[in-house]
């Protein structure tokens, strides 16, 4: 599976036991169940953002959606005080869309990979080669390095 993917499910399960105490075997059997089929999901897809498209057609997704409902109905938050409230459906929704920004983000930052420095010796390379890029890039390094000299002649006049 891949390592966003799976972040992006155990990030899913651990908001649930962040936000309310849960204390009650069955449900937790159920969330356990739940998130067994999320990870059977996430084992059949390429990318994250396979993973993510094939979630949020999936009545799995219905189901996982379901699991917040009954939670705020059954267990006490853990962020108002202790007392258990009944959350509306705009608020179970912000949950939710809250949820899928934080998948969709890590999806993003995972792919913008980084280049490697043999990757970005060769782009910058490439771009030295080019006709007139060249010529910028050389004058824009002469400029640097004539204003650090600049500095340093500041420094010895005093």
């Amino acid at each position: 599976m891949d390592d966003i993917v799976k972040a992006s499910i155990d990030a899913r399960k651990n908001s649930l036991f962040q936000l309310y105490e849960i204390d009650d075997e069955k449900f937790c059997e159920k969330v356990d169940k739940i998130f067994a089929e999320m990870a059977e999901l996430g084992e059949d897809c390429k990318s994250s953002q396979e993973f993510e498209a094939r979630l949020a057609a999936s009545p799995l997704n219905d189901k996982y959606v379901a699991l917040f409902t009954d939670a705020s109905r059954r267990f006490k938050s853990k962020y108002d005080g202790g007392s258990a409230k009944v959350l509306s459906k705009k608020d179970i929704a912000k949950d939710v869309a809250a949820s899928v920004l934080d998948s969709a983000r890590i999806s993003a930052e995972s792919a913008v990979q980084p280049l490697t420095h043999e990757a970005h010796y060769e782009a910058k390379q490439k771009m030295r080669d080019m006709p007139v890029v060249g010529e910028v890039m050389q004058a824009k390094n002469i400029a640097d390095a004539v204003s650090k000299y600049k500095g340093i002649f500041k420094k010895f006049k005093k």
